[in-house]
């Protein structure tokens, strides 16, 4: 990248009550049931093994499917990692250059490897005939064509893939049916109709077999969307015992608060599970994994209730990608920002369209082992995805998943993209002819298929020709074409065979002691998650321990500028007192610990910890009140350190040696997530792009800040006029504006200043080495900033345009959007970072506790060989 030629050249879960005596008795009764319902599901597997013979062949089970003919499914051999691994003591590696997973290292021993199909790519595209006579709607036989549905619901087992309700697809209208697809067979049959007060849309759905009657499945939904649009949903829960011959709905009881699109699953040890989703209001994404104990009959244990065991990290996105293979249970992308619920629907078309519909690329991982009870970041996808409930699928050997279409963003997409469960990484295979939201997608024959009702127009019915719709009006009802009102389409999938050997561990030397965590990377350009850490734990261990623990942390923020401690239980991970202990281990080169620290801030005098301060709103007021600032109370109704959308290194605009070597942030009070996240930028790779001339020319700037030495801070008198310097920022907060206004406030603000003597000009250099690495990475605070030494303020900030605002991009940030209890670490030489309030920011408590003891490093400037 080169500057332009114009800048150059001129847990506590709330409601779980985990102490409470009743709640004691129900675990106490879960934990029975779980041990019965492994007792019986061992024993039923168990004698289906035995029942293969011993003629070392793989061997046939045959199962009754229900309302199809019977089905002959292929008894597998599941590699199982977990159990193969179970006698060495593993480690997860630390990340390096060379293998940014940590995944390098030693292979365990085993005796054989599941020989595996990897999918290298797709033929083309060719349509699947339908038959002449496709019968009336509402009225078809078994079929090869299903029942109309748009944005359903999808539960998988086996050969079958059941969809359950979802929008009729003019968006007006909802489907109440239950239809099942059968892989062997191809056809589509209508086994139920849903209960009238349930959910007819964006449930949770999962299936699973009996484990005490084979020929029963039992389909499980929970919570979703009452009626079309975007109307309110229900808490309610079902679950549908399936024979061949009778269905039974039976009532679960009601999820403890409203989820839409949640992902949900049914785990080998008998529990059924509900993971993320948008909340009551449609919009807010919403983080709680909940848990309901299932009978060993496959029924519910209706008294036990649900049970809140865990958070996503990401806050749990709705419309996000779902598939269950090799133990785990994988989790995509999704999305928060639905159009707001409604009671009544007037008009779909002004009620429901306006929304902001942020997509994530976040991916996770859970084990299905309830023993192991945290998700886990995989690699994320390659690009911002939604709408991929229904396109999202595992392979039959289970190790790749795709996900086909969806919306990227909020534009539709066609691309195909791959992920290797081996590998951890994702590839882009292929496309389209046409995109659309929840393509329903399942492997059939060594093809892929995919099918899909595409939108019609509000008022308009589809016929039962499915080429054309009628639309409806007062005057007449008129046909219309409707080109690919119906498409099923699929493609043959070509494979590479080979040995796949499972994800690779590091068996660290018998020698060295190291502390146990597993780390993923959060970001294709910086940060690293550190998982399976207690740190109060950790903090409380001998000397020794301790320093080999911050030795450890320092290796990698130093590699990766960022470190995210994720909360476990979405309560608090650590005391304030803590916090700074956690700081100290960061603090190994500061030189002196200051005397005084700056004023403005609301601080932690009266508990004796002046450290930590408190970013906070003005709906935290009420949490920080009783605390002391320099002799006075916190004002209320007042924002401290969150005002404005401008990216910084902490503490970059000080004098001397009082710049911020390391930040440490602890989320205490989070209720609005999406209302208050923080973003990331490397500032390592900001230089690093540049092309070697604009190289050369930036490293030697030097960034003008103006400094009252009395409070250490850049609040200036006079300071009716320096509170107005924010409204000059720009709207991406990449530099001020560079218009005559801006350049005369700053002068008039400069001159003022100095004529009254209290406060001083000092410079720092733009571009500095890191002071471990050396690596070299912008440093400064775009808000404090005044201009560039020996340049005019206009010029300055047209630079600075040019040069951060590639760095900034939505592709190249990590936006972290915090929830109670995460901790971050932020390597101020190595990233820059920004709050980034939304428009109802002020409107829950948010409030973070931040600690950037002033001192260590001198910014000293970078000089290229």
């Amino acid at each position: 990248m080169s500057l332009s030629s114009r800048s150059m050249g001129s847990l506590n879960g709330g409601k779980n009550g985990i102490n409470s005596s009743k709640n004691i008795q129900k675990l106490i009764l879960v934990a029975i049931i779980s041990a019965l319902a492994g007792a019986l599901l061992t024993q039923h597997i168990l004698i289906h093994a035995q029942s293969g013979g011993s003629s070392g062949r793989s061997s046939s089970l045959v199962y009754t499917k229900i309302g199809v003919p019977e089905i002959e499914l292929e008894k597998k051999e599941i590699f199982d990692f977990e159990q193969a691994t179970a006698t060495k003591e593993l480690v997860r590696g630390l990340p390096t250059a060379e293998d940014p997973s940590g995944r390098s290292g030693l292979l365990p021993t085993v005796s054989k490897l599941k020989e595996t199909k990897k999918i290298r790519g797709l033929s083309a595209w060719e349509k699947v005939r339908l038959p002449s006579n496709l019968g009336e709607p509402g009225r078809r036989k078994p079929t090869v064509v299903p029942e109309e549905f748009c944005e359903s619901s999808a539960a998988r087992i086996e050969d079958a893939v059941i969809v359950v309700g979802g929008f009729l697809c003019d968006f007006n209208r909802v489907t109440d049916l239950v239809q099942l697809y059968n892989r062997s067979t191809g056809i589509w049959t209508t086994i139920a109709r849903l209960p009238a007060t349930a959910a007819k849309t964006h449930q949770g759905a999962a299936a699973m077999r009996s484990p005490t009657d084979p020929k029963t499945i039992w389909l499980f939904l929970v919570s979703g969307q009452i009626g079309p649009g975007c109307t309110v949903g229900t808490t309610e829960s079902w679950a549908l015992q399936i024979r061949k011959k009778k269905h039974v709905w039976s009532k679960l009881p009601d999820l403890p608060e409203i989820r839409y699109a949640p992902s949900a699953y049914v785990s080998d040890n008998g529990f059924l599970h509900v993971v993320g989703g948008a909340g009551p209001n449609r919009l807010d994404p919403k983080p709680e994994h909940w848990i309901l104990p299932l009978a060993p009959t496959g029924r519910a244990v209706s008294h036990a209730g649900w049970f809140l065991i865990d958070y996503l990290p990401d806050g749990g996105a709705d419309s996000a990608g779902f598939a269950l293979a090799r133990g785990f249970a994988f989790r995509f992308g999704g999305q928060h920002g639905h159009p707001h619920a409604v009671n009544i629907l007037t008009d779909n078309n002004k009620q429901c369209q306006d929304s902001p519909e942020v997509a994530h690329v976040e991916s996770y991982r859970r084990s299905l082992n309830q023993s192991i009870n945290s998700w886990q970041m995989i690699a994320p996808m390659p690009w911002p995805a939604s709408h991929i409930g229904l396109s999202t699928v595992a392979t039959d050997d289970e190790s790749q998943i795709l996900v086909v279409s969806g919306k990227e963003g909020k534009v539709v997409t066609q691309k195909i993209a791959l992920y290797d469960l081996d590998t951890d990484h994702w590839h882009v295979i292929g496309s389209l002819p046409l995109g659309q939201p929840d393509y329903l997608v399942w492997f059939q024959h060594d093809y892929l298929h995919a099918l899909k009702f595409r939108w019609h127009p509000s008022n308009s019915t589809l016929n039962a020709d499915l080429r054309t719709i009628t639309k409806h009006s007062q005057q007449q009802n008129k046909i219309i074409d409707w080109p690919q009102a119906f498409t099923h389409i699929r493609a043959k999938v070509l494979y590479t065979n080979n040995q796949t050997p499972p994800p690779h561990v590091l068996v660290p030397e018998q020698k060295v002691v190291l502390p146990v965590f597993e780390t993923r990377p959060i970001h294709q350009n910086l940060g690293v998650q550190i998982l399976g850490v207690d740190l109060k734990k950790e903090l409380a261990k001998p000397p020794v321990q301790l320093a080999l623990f911050g030795k450890a942390l320092r290796n990698l923020v130093d590699k990766y500028g960022l470190l995210h401690f994720p909360s476990r239980t979405g309560t608090r991970q650590i005391e304030p007192k803590q916090l700074v202990a956690l700081h100290t281990l960061f603090d190994h080169d500061q030189r002196k610990p200051p005397s005084k620290f700056h004023k403005g801030m609301c601080r932690l005098w009266r508990s004796g910890l002046p450290q930590v301060n408190l970013l906070a709103n003005k709906a935290a007021s009420a949490h920080v009140e009783a605390l002391k600032d320099d002799g006075t109370n916190c004002a209320q109704n007042t924002v401290y350190g969150m005002e404005t959308y401008a990216w910084h290194a902490d503490e970059s605009s000080r004098p001397d040696d009082l710049s911020v070597r390391y930040t440490v942030f602890h989320a205490a009070v989070i209720q609005n997530a999406t209302q208050g996240e923080t973003h990331f930028a490397s500032a390592a790779q900001a230089y690093e792009r540049l092309d070697p001339a604009t190289k050369q020319l930036v490293t030697t700037l030097d960034v003008k800040y103006l400094t009252n030495p009395k409070s250490l801070d850049a609040f200036l008198p006079p300071l009716d006029i320096a509170g107005k310097r924010d409204s000059f920022l720009e709207s991406d907060g990449v530099a001020k504006h560079s218009s005559k206004e801006a350049a005369d406030f700053m002068d008039n603000l400069v001159n003022k200043c100095q004529a009254q003597g209290t406060c001083r000009t000092h410079i720092s250099p733009l571009v500095v080495p890191h002071p471990r690495t050396a690596k070299p990475a912008l440093h400064l605070d775009v808000k404090q900033q005044i201009g560039f030494k020996g340049l005019n303020f206009s010029h300055s900030q047209r630079i600075l345009k040019d040069l951060l605002r590639p760095a900034t991009s939505s592709k190249l940030i990590y936006r972290h959007r915090w929830r109670v209890g995460d901790v971050v670490v932020a390597d101020n030489f190595n990233v820059l970072h920004t709050a980034a309030p939304g428009e109802a920011f002020n409107d829950a408590p948010r409030l973070i506790e931040r600690i950037c003891v002033p001192g260590g490093h001198i910014p000293r400037r970078y000089s290229p060989r």
